[in-house]
């Protein structure tokens, strides 16, 4: 009888502990699969809270952006982790870079739209700016339908003095970019010409007869 009063007060204190153990990976699990199936009401309380899981929530909500019918959810978590600065920034660039060459062609894409995003509110933060440089020779053979973001990542870098190297990446990309059938596209790249360094200005004179009004402005 005496050993089953010494073993119960023990079982006790290990199932506490098990349970302790378990409670932030079950409660981890929960929150990601709530922000996946989340509607666009109830997307920004998800978010939020997924944000404050921290850097354990990092990894797959980037895997989150490769599948189209959750990326927007994922997104907004990922920026609500920068607004509440539950993650650091160095992080994200960190595995922005890290997982950028294995993302598919939408999550390279909505990851080059939130760097960018970070680049342009946080100037200050030097890792956002090196992970975009790094990334541009990975982006050349971007397909026309994800080019947008790839441009604004392009101008992002652009805000900086470039090596040669990047100047020469920014001019192919602006010329497949002038190529596009897509007016944001077209638009964007016209922007891209004319920045400093890149100067591709004899390719924009046909686009002053562009079919699109919004192109034909932004190429005078």
């Amino acid at each position: 009888m005496r050993s089953w009063k010494w073993w119960l007060p023990l079982g006790g204190v290990v199932l506490v502990v098990v349970a302790a153990c378990c409670y932030p990976l079950a409660r981890s699990t929960y929150l990601l699969r709530g922000l996946r199936t989340a509607d666009e009401q109830s997307r920004p309380a998800w978010a939020s809270a997924v944000a404050h899981l921290g850097t354990s929530a990092v990894e797959p909500l980037f895997a989150g952006l490769d599948e189209p019918a959750q990326a927007d959810n994922c997104a907004a978590a990922l920026e609500a982790m920068v607004e509440a600065q539950t993650v650091p920034l160095p992080r994200l660039a960190e595995e922005v870079g890290r997982s950028f060459a294995r993302r598919t062609p939408e999550g390279r894409s909505r990851s080059a739209r939130l760097l960018a995003a970070w680049i342009h509110a946080h100037p200050e933060e030097p890792t956002l700016y090196g992970t975009a440089v790094t990334l541009l020779p990975q982006c050349v053979q971007t397909e026309s339908e994800h080019l947008d973001a790839i441009l604004g990542l392009t101008l992002s870098v652009l805000s900086r003095p470039c090596d040669p190297q990047i100047l020469a990446i920014a001019r192919g990309l602006a010329q497949k970019g002038l190529a596009s059938k897509s007016v944001p596209v077209r638009v964007r790249a016209v922007t891209l010409c004319m920045q400093p360094g890149v100067d591709l200005l004899p390719p924009l004179v046909p686009l002053l007869r562009d079919p699109a009004a919004e192109v034909r402005r932004a190429a005078v």
